[in-house]
């Protein structure tokens, strides 16, 4: 859907993504009618706690996505096309690139991906609350792809460099709750983490 609005609808991608997070937000609280959901199917929550080699099935998951995609990103067209895109929209067109097919193609990858961590974590906990669950987890994504060295700016970013990212963040988020650092400053910590890191990203004069 954000897909079709940015491509299509040529909505500003921070407004088409801002508003269906609202959209849907807003239907799951009236679906609901704000109550907590669990789940009755005990194969379910079996598999968000199942272990593979004594590692967790949810970080299987995520190293085989980090696999598939950093392959795509660096060794298929798609990748080269759409750091392209990224960098530069009109210089791609002259290129004969598929600049509305890619970035369509992306967001609907990016849905996929939310698709499947949102069966993980759901599994995991075998409850979700929709006041609660995933709240600000945008904020998250961002400082870890961030942190990961992707530019702001695109055209610029490697899978991997996200993975240390996120486990950078992992390591923050660990290390404020052991200090007894207030959960409710947890969100300034981050917020400066991005500042920091994309001024050190910016373009020097």
């Amino acid at each position: 859907l954000n897909g079709l609005l940015v491509t299509f609808g040529k909505i500003v991608p921070f407004i088409a993504t801002l508003g269906t997070m609202s959209v849907f937000r807003s239907l799951t609280l009236y679906v609901t009618q704000a109550g907590e959901v669990t789940s009755a199917v005990a194969t379910y929550s079996n598999f968000g706690m199942a272990y593979f080699l004594k590692i967790p099935t949810p970080a299987w998951v995520f190293i085989m996505l980090a696999i598939v995609f950093s392959v795509m990103l660096h060794a298929m067209p798609f990748g080269r096309y759409a750091l392209s895109v990224g960098a530069s929209e009109r210089v791609s067109r002259y290129a004969a690139i598929p600049v509305s097919t890619i970035r369509f193609t992306t967001y609907a990858l990016c849905g996929a991906t939310v698709g499947v961590t949102a069966v993980l974590l759901s599994s995991r906990l075998n409850s979700v609350s929709p006041t609660t669950t995933g709240l600000n987890y945008e904020l998250d994504a961002i400082a870890a792809v961030v942190i990961g060295g992707t530019s702001m700016s695109g055209g610029k970013g490697t899978v991997w460099g996200t993975v240390v990212g996120v486990l950078i963040l992992g390591i923050v988020n660990n290390m404020l709750t052991m200090w007894g650092v207030s959960p409710f400053l947890q969100g300034t910590v981050k917020g400066m983490v991005i500042l920091t890191a994309v001024l050190i990203q910016r373009p020097r004069d």
